[in-house]
């Protein structure tokens, strides 16, 4: 039988040919340059400068991401959903601040990465990632932090989609994947299970040096969604099966955290919690992209968040690409690296729209309504959230399009070639 280095080399190969090795920047190419450039104007990086999230004092804190697997926000109670699915994490976003109204930029983990790590919105027909070249011009949030060590970890093979190489580009120090785990400790299709992962990681982040940069890519929600515990949620079906793993993703959490709590570096940490992307949870949407399939958790919780913002919600719109923004604004700084899709949801500039990707389209969410462009069609619509009719929306479709050329050209210009 295949091992999982060559499924993975296989999955590659079809992922390449899949997302298009061939697609041409012209495809893309529906406005002149003289309206793209009026576009991009106003896709201005913003943050606030004048807020204070972190206690008076702190300097150089640690920094953990929790990049959870396929966490829908219509499986988390303190968001959408009306199952107690995820008690640890309602719990400590009540300790933490909340963003409620959090968007993913794509529909695969290799895109929500790069949208966190590299704040890069999707592409429909591409993923950077999967290009040496490309992804080593990525703005890195890590390198932002100058001096920090850095880890990161994932139970699986992150080979995938070339989202190791990524992984090494961003400069991250140490990669941590299955081949750190026993065999025994592999009991997951994938690899490790949420709960070994995320203990090892407690040990593994104690011996960084500090100040530290650390991201941990869980896995357990990700099909067949087997995981080591007592069945939870009955069910055989695979949503059924998927809500179980979420029970048991909250668990593996509370005990990382609890773990995390006994060490020296705790109390000088600030952890983020963020999706890679959303999927099927059960939830009836009128059509498949429809906005409520991308939205997703967003929660930074720290023993050193200052007191005005502990358990703050907020319910303004916010991407998955705002996150360096929102880090920025977090640790008071001004990056000189422009991350062009970035906003951060304390800025005076509020985020009025989102843009996401899916397989071959486009589409924009504003104000309750969400404007599709298909890029083999060449059809476009718009439906409203709570309506399935759907409708003309040239102006939002307009947006919807001149956004994803955009991205399409930073895209070819990552390596240096304007495919016509």
């Amino acid at each position: 039988s295949l091992n999982n280095a060559s499924l993975n080399s296989v999955w590659n190969y079809f992922y390449f040919i899949v997302t298009g090795d061939d697609i041409s920047y012209s495809e893309f190419q529906l406005y002149s340059d003289a309206e793209l450039s009026h576009f991009k104007k106003t896709l201005k990086h913003a943050r606030s400068q004048n807020i204070q999230l972190l206690k008076t004092g702190v300097q150089d804190p640690n920094i953990v991401f929790v990049v959870l697997e396929s966490w829908a926000s219509d499986v988390v109670s303190c968001l959408n959903s009306k199952e107690d699915l995820t008690p640890f994490f309602d719990s400590l976003s009540k300790q933490g601040i909340l963003f409620t109204n959090c968007f993913a930029t794509g529909v695969r983990t290799d895109k929500g990465i790069s949208a966190v790590l590299s704040g890069f919105p999707a592409q429909s027909d591409a993923s950077a990632i999967m290009y040496p070249e490309k992804s080593l011009k990525l703005p890195s949030l890590l390198k932002e932090f100058k001096d920090y060590s850095s880890l990161f970890v994932y139970g699986g093979d992150p080979s995938f989609a070339n989202m190791k190489i990524y992984i090494q580009n961003m400069g991250f120090e140490t990669i941590k994947d299955k081949s750190n785990f026993t065999k025994s400790e592999q009991n997951s299709k994938w690899g490790a299970h949420d709960g070994i992962v995320l203990n090892r990681s407690v040990d593994w982040i104690s011996e960084l040096k500090e100040p530290f940069f650390s991201t941990i890519l869980t896995l357990s929600s990700h099909e067949p969604f087997e995981v080591p515990m007592k069945t939870a949620y009955k069910g055989a079906d695979n949503i059924s099966k998927f809500k179980n793993s979420i029970i048991y993703s909250d668990q593996s959490l509370k005990e990382f955290m609890a773990n995390s709590a006994k060490q020296s570096w705790y109390s000088n940490t600030v952890f983020v919690f963020v999706a890679d992307h959303g999927r099927e949870t059960g939830a009836e949407y009128p059509i498949r992209f429809h906005p409520g399939f991308y939205k997703i958790p967003l929660m930074v919780f720290s023993p050193l968040l200052n007191d005005t913002f502990v358990g703050k919600t907020i319910n303004s719109l916010v991407s998955q690409t705002d996150v360096p923004a929102l880090m920025e604004d977090l640790l008071a700084k001004d990056w000189k690296e422009t991350y062009h899709y970035s906003v951060s949801p304390f800025s005076m500039q509020k985020r009025n729209y989102v843009y996401y990707a899916y397989y071959n389209g486009a589409a924009v969410f504003q104000n309750d309504t969400a404007a599709y462009y298909d890029n083999i069609s060449k059809r476009d619509f718009a439906i409203t959230t709570l309506d399935s009719t759907k409708f003309s929306s040239p102006a939002l479709v307009k947006k919807a399009k001149l956004y994803q050329q955009t991205v399409m050209e930073h895209f070819f210009e990552l390596s240096n070639i304007r495919k016509e």
